[in-house]
């Protein structure tokens, strides 16, 4: 399952060559487990937070950019945003410091300070369009770097499986052997988007058929 997509409008603009664990502009949403899945390392979480993003040495607006979502989407489960929204109205409720900003602020936009200061910021950063240009231009940057480093990740990975290079592991694995390409994305520790980017890549035909049974496998299990 999805949560509602808004995809970015940037999203095609990036070249992630099959590197990420869910599709470019959606957020995969288990409903069962309430989780969400990270694109950069496909595990599910309750909410990609600022703790876990950073693992991925990216930030929220990065990594929207890289997985082609609306900036304003939400980094999390359905039931998490809708309890911080629960939480912001009981503070607003009852919290007399925000109820004073509030009324600060309405003030300020009765008296059209606060527009005078939102134009004096919004001339100090750009426009909308130019923000989203210059965080779109990053993120392409971002997601070329990844993208090569998850190909040299590959590569590796390859090699330390017996062979002299990814190409020769799958001309071998996948060609010869036919095996799987979900089994060679386990093997590789890698999405099979991106096994598939890179059976593309090595210009290997993608087969069209029924995969192998369990026991067919067993007898082509991995060196």
């Amino acid at each position: 399952m999805f949560l509602p997509g808004h995809p970015s409008p940037h999203r095609d603009a990036l070249d992630l060559s099959g590197s990420l664990f869910a599709p470019v502009g959606e957020l995969r949403y288990d409903s069962d487990e309430d989780r969400v899945q990270c694109h950069l390392c496909g595990g599910w979480f309750r909410a990609l937070a600022p703790a876990h993003l950073r693992r991925h040495d990216v930030t929220a607006d990065e990594y929207r950019v890289l997985a082609g979502l609306n900036p304003r989407l939400p980094l999390s489960v359905p039931s998490l945003s809708r309890l911080r929204a629960g939480q912001l109205r009981e503070r607003i409720a009852s919290d007399p410091r925000i109820q004073n900003g509030m009324r600060r602020g309405l003030d300020l936009a009765r008296s059209g300070d606060l527009q005078a200061r939102a134009r004096e910021l919004a001339q100090q950063r750009g426009t909308r369009i130019q923000r989203e240009q210059t965080l779109t231009v990053s993120g392409r940057q971002l997601g070329n770097t990844r993208a090569a480093e998850f190909r040299r990740r590959r590569e590796l990975r390859a090699q330390s499986l017996g062979f002299t290079s990814l190409e020769h592991y799958l001309r071998e694995r996948y060609a010869r052997e036919r095996i799987r390409i979900e089994d060679l994305a386990r093997e590789l520790q890698a999405s099979v988007s991106a096994v598939r980017a890179e059976l593309d890549r090595h210009g290997i035909e993608v087969r069209h058929g029924a995969p192998r049974s369990r026991g067919d496998q067993a007898l082509l299990a991995p060196r």
